[in-house]
């Protein structure tokens, strides 16, 4: 996109051509962000549903002033000629439909309205249960409402269940594939996705600016490094169980959402899992003034996980908070030998929390399973 915006701008300077981006993407403020970081003035639409159907990216198309495509991945020289053509006298492409592209789902979408969007596509497979693009979408709804105020459980679980059918179904997809690779394991990744928003965002504020907002900040798997060198991940660090002989308290008043990311490629024995942990009662919340939230993971065997033990520190906003009722997050890469188990872990949370009502504040244990 920079590189063609840049053989461009002289045409665009002229009032000769305006160029608008298209982009396949869940959260569009990050392309924004990209785009002042680079210095594109580039008008921006989102299609998050894959609504233009298209398989792969990117894709450069020129269309004259009555809506045609002339040109499809034009070459630079395509340009000039383009511009210097008159096509008044061309008769324009008839409008097609292939019947799935703006739905009423979509129209749900666009009003922030995901709920109704879920139901509209849940009800739509059960007359089409083998139509690929409805389960894309129903998974982009669904990953929309995680990200949103209207959060409900299992709601990231289901939009990666839904994606990998949809994949399943239509292997070539490209984008679908980029989006599980996005949350997926490193083993699968085909480069780190977004990495470069803390340098973008840096260097817009050396240079005055505001950086654009990022709403959903991106996840570790988001931010990753992929890895080429083995098909398993090897246990690089011998860690000691913090709790080993289980004598803290256990509760079951937590909320802890799994969900676990496979790789595209089946070949490839490795998943992601995203643990998503939140107080299950109002009344309670995370002590902050205590240690922070520790996950440990024991593999079973055959399965390596080559970091058992994670800490989860507040973010800055709770960490001025004595108390707090914030999502906390904890990623890890799991591989193992052979054929996938049923069961890959067995882990626990041991974590400070204080009842806002009485004051008290406590130490506690909760127990898990990885499936």
């Amino acid at each position: 996109m920079p590189g063609w915006y840049s053989k461009l701008k002289p045409q665009i300077e002229a009032g000769e051509l305006a160029v608008v981006g298209l982009i396949q993407e869940q959260h569009p403020e990050r392309t924004i962000l990209f785009n002042q970081w680079k210095k594109i003035p580039m008008k921006l639409l989102a299609d998050p549903l894959n609504q233009l159907e298209v398989a792969v990216v990117p894709i450069t198309l020129l269309i004259d002033e009555q809506g045609t495509i002339r040109y499809r991945n034009p070459k630079p020289s395509d340009v000039t000629t383009f511009l210097n053509k008159d096509y008044q006298d061309q008769p324009a492409a008839a409008n097609s439909s292939s019947g799935y592209g703006i739905d009423q789902g979509a129209e749900w979408v666009l009003q922030n309205q995901f709920s109704k969007a879920i139901n509209h596509y849940e009800q739509e497979l059960k007359k089409n249960p083998k139509e690929s693009r409805l389960e894309f979408r129903l998974g982009v709804a669904y990953r929309m409402r995680f990200d949103s105020d209207d959060r409900q459980s299992g709601d990231f679980e289901r939009a990666v269940e839904h994606w990998t059918k949809a994949l399943q179904l239509n292997p070539n997809q490209y984008i679908w594939r980029r989006r599980i690779q996005q949350f997926g394991p490193i083993l699968d990744k085909p480069y780190p996705f977004y990495n470069w928003i803390d340098t973008a965002q840096a260097d817009l504020i050396d240079r005055g600016e505001t950086p654009t907002p990022i709403s959903v900040p991106p996840t570790e798997s988001e931010l990753a490094q992929p890895s080429r060198t083995r098909n398993r991940i090897t246990k690089s660090v011998n860690l000691v169980s913090p709790d080993p002989e289980s004598k803290i308290q256990t509760d079951d008043t937590l909320s802890i959402s799994q969900i676990v990311v496979p790789a595209t490629d089946s070949r490839k024995t490795t998943v992601r899992l995203h643990l998503l942990l939140q107080p299950g009662v109002p009344s309670v919340g995370w002590n902050n003034e205590a240690d922070p939230v520790t996950v440990w993971i024991d593999a079973e065997q055959d399965v390596t996980i080559p970091k058992p033990l994670l800490t989860i520190a507040p973010n800055a906003e709770a960490s001025q908070k004595a108390t707090s009722n914030e999502t906390r997050t904890a990623e890890v890469e799991i591989s193992w030998k052979g054929d996938r188990p049923e069961k890959l872990a067995t882990g626990y949370v041991l974590y400070h929390r204080c009842d806002k009502q009485t004051g008290q504040c406590s130490f506690w244990r909760q127990n898990f399973t990885v499936k």
